[in-house]
């Protein structure tokens, strides 16, 4: 016998052996975590150290192309008037070159005037369109008050 067999025989007598285990299960568990470590951040094997900065755009690149590389981050911000009620709403072209943020739109931070960010991640490459539509939600079928579209290249 060894040293580890001797400990779970001497745990199992002494009816300790659930507890024991469960023990040592998370000892081992949270041993393998801190082994995962990495020196380039927690995150490093789903989010690469070297992202290229997030590109962000205002309503000035209406009708211009916008150039992003593949994993990176579109922030597109755009002016709101929160009295009147209306909201940015989006439409990505056919090719899906472009996925939005799973918290798009949200409320820009740290802006002068009030303003609605729309965040995308390019995850393949190729060309797409962007058409952002400013309306009153409670009324759909009206024409929106402004519109702003644009393409963007992925490489």
């Amino acid at each position: 016998m060894n040293a580890a067999t001797d400990t779970f025989v001497f745990a199992a007598k002494a009816g300790t052996g659930r507890r024991w285990l469960a023990r040592a299960t998370l000892i081992t568990s949270l041993a393998l975590l801190a082994s995962c470590e990495s020196p380039r951040g927690p995150y490093w094997p789903v989010i690469p150290p070297d992202l290229p900065p997030p590109r962000v755009v205002s309503g000035d690149a209406d009708g211009t192309t916008i150039d992003v590389v593949r994993t990176q981050w579109l922030i597109v911000r755009l002016p709101v008037d929160a009295p009147s009620g209306y909201r940015w709403t989006f439409e990505l072209g056919k090719d899906r070159v472009l996925y939005p943020s799973g918290d798009t739109p949200r409320n820009a931070e740290g802006t002068a005037a009030p303003a609605t960010e729309f965040v995308f991640r390019a995850e393949g490459t190729g060309t797409t369109s962007v058409r952002f539509l400013y309306r009153n939600p409670d009324q759909p079928q009206s024409p929106p008050a402004k519109t702003l579209a644009f393409d963007v290249v992925a490489r």
